[in-house]
């Protein structure tokens, strides 16, 4: 029974690692999807590039939305 108990600490520990990282995924989704539609259709007509796009438009939007959320812990960030 003392072995089975790591082991089932283990697997309590990697459960709760994966419901953490899907609920932050979900979270990141979500801020990402609020960035309005219009930044992008800026930044294409401004001639930035894909990653010129992610690092100083939508990045630092998303960021701010969901760092609001995970650090307040509210979902109406």
């Amino acid at each position: 029974l003392e072995a089975l108990q790591g082991v089932f600490f283990f697997y309590a520990l990697v459960g709760v690692a994966l419901f953490s990282a899907a609920y932050l995924a979900e979270i990141f989704r979500g801020a990402i999807s609020s960035v309005h539609s219009g930044q992008w259709e800026a930044s294409s007509a401004l001639g930035f590039t894909r990653t010129t796009l992610w690092r100083r438009v939508v990045g630092p939007q998303a960021w701010r939305t969901a760092g609001i959320v995970v650090v307040t812990g509210t979902e109406t960030g």
